[in-house]
């Protein structure tokens, strides 16, 4: 890539970024989503930039100007809703120095103004990757002074999907949530209806179970979520069925899950607590206690004797001890 040019020996610098501004940070996008190429271009270009889209069966060329050093580039929901799925190629070209675009259509043809060429439109067109290649060798001619900047993203078939498992208990408030890769921010509308929600006649009184709202897709890694919050306190147990759909109707997803009654709970049996033993009462006759048999006088004197036999014994063995450490 071109970007560093010397011109009556000033450095010119001009510098040319691109970055797909992702829905929900993944270069993957549904088909109705709008899809935004952002970056920033040097040098104020005054014929903008050209901005090319390469996919299967699909190219486009198309020029914007740069509004200070940031620009925008938009595939609008009307546009990627008519696209097959499959991997596009976006290359963000700038005429740089001497203004002008270098390479250009032509007819049916990408041409450049060194005479390179390549069929774009027609039973032999080259397209996909092919063309974005063929478009980035022409640019990368040493006589083409335009600089680019590439970058790519995937369109598929809109999906929505269910993530709750299949029972709950009724009286509860539970999370009804699943993923998808509709861009954050694309609005959902969700039913969820009694399984024996039935038209009836006019005579006949029906009991509607269920409940209806709006949520927004948010940001997830792989997928995106989505999610609410559903109080089952009024809801009767039955089956019950979960629709949701995009706001536009292009796309929806129907899950299901069952509300159980709660189960009957049998009280616990309560713990048997062990009576403790009563003190006994005044009356009741209180044990003897022992008496201690008492020493005579001679049984003391022998025992106060053999304390201080061994007292000697210790206070010698002390000082033997210490003399030692003298020695040393």
């Amino acid at each position: 890539m071109k970007t560093i040019l010397k011109i009556s020996g000033i450095l010119l610098i001009l510098l040319i970024l691109c970055a797909i501004q992702p829905a929900g940070a993944t270069d993957t996008y549904a088909k109705g989503d709008s899809i935004k190429i952002t970056g920033t271009a040097t040098g104020n270009p005054q014929q903008g930039l050209a901005f090319w889209v390469f996919g299967p069966n699909y190219w486009t060329r198309e020029t914007k100007q740069v509004q200070g050093t940031d620009y925008t580039y938009e595939l609008t929901p009307s546009k990627t809703s008519d696209l097959s799925p499959g991997q596009y190629y976006c290359i963000v070209q700038h005429p740089m120095y001497n203004g002008k675009f270098d390479v250009y259509v032509s007819g049916d043809k990408v041409v450049s103004s060194d005479g390179e060429s390549f069929t774009i439109s027609g039973s032999s067109k080259l397209q996909g990757s092919a063309a974005a290649y063929a478009l980035m060798r022409l640019l990368d001619s040493p006589n083409i002074d335009d600089t680019y900047t590439t970058s790519t993203f995937i369109i598929a078939e809109p999906w929505i999907s269910f993530s709750n498992r299949a029972e709950y208990t009724a009286g509860n408030r539970i999370y009804i949530s699943g993923t998808t890769n509709l861009a954050p921010g694309d609005k959902l509308i969700y039913n969820v209806l009694s399984s024996s929600f039935v038209p009836t006649q006019k005579t006949q009184s029906s009991e509607f179970s269920g409940e209806s709202g709006t949520i927004t897709v948010g940001y997830g890694s792989p997928d995106n979520v989505w999610g609410f919050y559903l109080d089952t306190t009024s809801l009767k147990p039955d089956e019950y069925t979960v629709n949701v759909e995009k706001n536009d109707g292009s796309v929806s997803f129907t899950g299901k899950f069952t509300l159980v009654a709660p189960s009957a709970t049998t009280p616990d049996t309560p713990a048997v607590t062990a009576v403790p033993t009563q003190n006994p009462s005044p009356s009741q006759t209180q044990p003897v206690p022992t008496p201690i048999p008492t020493q005579s006088p001679l049984s003391a004197y022998t025992a106060l004797f053999a304390l201080a036999a061994a007292f000697g014994v210790v206070g010698l063995a002390g000082a033997v001890s210490c003399g030692r450490k003298r020695d040393n």
